[in-house]
């Protein structure tokens, strides 16, 4: 796939991701996003996991987590000249301005600083995998001229 192929792809997955985060940020229902974080968990606790590992505390930590891991490594791939403190600083502005959105616009929707701590987890995440691997491959001389000439 060439370079520019790529490129549509992740922008095309990044505005379906970006589309997909403002709706379920901007909904002003809570009862959707309840039903799942509820029927994640019974369904956990169903197949075995500890009652303590499947609370609806450590569900919907982790489902804000998993929301913006895609976000910032499809960013990553994107603009790979941002190093990941600039990631990491710009997951927790977003977070934090989608969670003062909540709570000017959505009075139903609850707005906490636990999904900020989570949103800015899966920005370090998705960002700190990309990352790595550009790091990875960079630092591997023949490793990375074999990948350049393959994609050539």
């Amino acid at each position: 796939m060439t370079q520019v192929a790529l490129r549509r792809l992740f922008t095309g997955l990044l505005v379906a991701e970006c589309l997909g985060i403002g709706w379920l940020v901007l909904n002003p229902s809570p009862a959707t996003l309840r039903s799942v974080v509820t029927g994640l968990s019974s369904a956990l606790m169903t197949i075995g996991f500890p009652d303590w590992l499947a609370s609806t505390y450590l569900v919907e930590f982790g489902l804000n987590v998993l929301l913006f891991i895609p976000l910032a490594a499809l960013c990553a791939l994107l603009w790979p000249r941002i190093r990941l403190w600039m990631w990491t600083l710009g997951g927790f502005a977003l977070s934090s301005a989608l969670e003062w959105l909540q709570l000017e616009l959505l009075s139903q929707r609850a707005s906490t600083s636990r999904d900020i701590i989570a949103n800015t987890v899966g920005t370090i995440v998705g960002a700190g995998v990309v990352c790595a691997a550009r790091w990875w491959r960079e630092a591997t001389p023949t490793r990375s001229a074999a990948i350049r000439a393959r994609s050539d």
